[in-house]
Parts: C-alpha cells; structure tokens; sequence
C-alpha cells in the first residue's frame, strides 16, 4: 500500500505537473520549508502569534495547487483542514489535527468515516 506522500505524488501528478506533485509530498515530509511561499509569509503577516507548521504546509500546498484549489478549510469539530477543491468528494489533502497526519481523501468521505466511527 503506498505512502500517504507517494499516494498524493501519484494522484496529483496525474492532474498538475510533477513538480507541483513532488513538492506536495516534499512539504508533508517535512522536506522543505513552507515559509518560502509568498502565500505563508503573507499568512504569517496576518497572525498576531505565528501560525502552526501544519497551517504553514496547507497554505503552501494551497499555493502549489493555485490552478484547482480554492484555499484551506477547516471543520473545528472534526479536527481537520483540508484544500477547498470545489468538491465535497474529490480526492484532496486533508490534515487531521489530532492524528498530526496528511491524508488523501475527500474531506466529505473523512468526515462521514470519523461520524460513523464516533456511532459504533
């Protein structure tokens, strides 16, 4: 079963360029630093204290997928942000604040999983 990086490598390769694709799962490793994007450092600008690393890493991911993506959203009682595609279940990253973990899924499809499991 691949990596959640090797998965998002492979889903967005094929609908943006490799480049974009390979800096996505680069910024969820950790691989390279989120506050060289313009769209952080403006985030960074806004905050009275600074932003968490995962915020740092969505807003630049956001900014590599500039094309299809229409910012970062969160849901505050399940936990999570994910980048607004224009879809509830397109595959998209979501980032579980509680786990600490990156995911491709469709936000719609991670939400109804987290309610279905909160009911058993």
């Amino acid at each position: 079963m691949p990596t959640t990086s090797d998965a998002i490598r492979e889903h967005f390769t094929s609908r943006c360029n490799g480049a974009n694709a390979n800096m996505i799962a680069r910024l969820i490793n950790g691989y390279y630093h989120a506050d060289k994007y313009a769209s952080v450092q403006k985030r960074m600008k806004e905050c009275f204290n600074p932003p968490p690393e995962y915020d740092k890493v969505m807003t630049a991911i956001n900014e590599e997928l500039s094309w299809c993506a229409f910012g970062v959203q969160g849901i505050p009682e399940h936990h999570i942000l994910y980048i607004n595609t224009g879809d509830t279940y397109t595959p998209t990253v979501v980032y579980d604040i509680e786990k600490d973990q990156y995911f491709l899924t469709s936000w719609g499809d991670y939400v109804e999983r987290m309610e279905s499991a909160e009911r058993s």
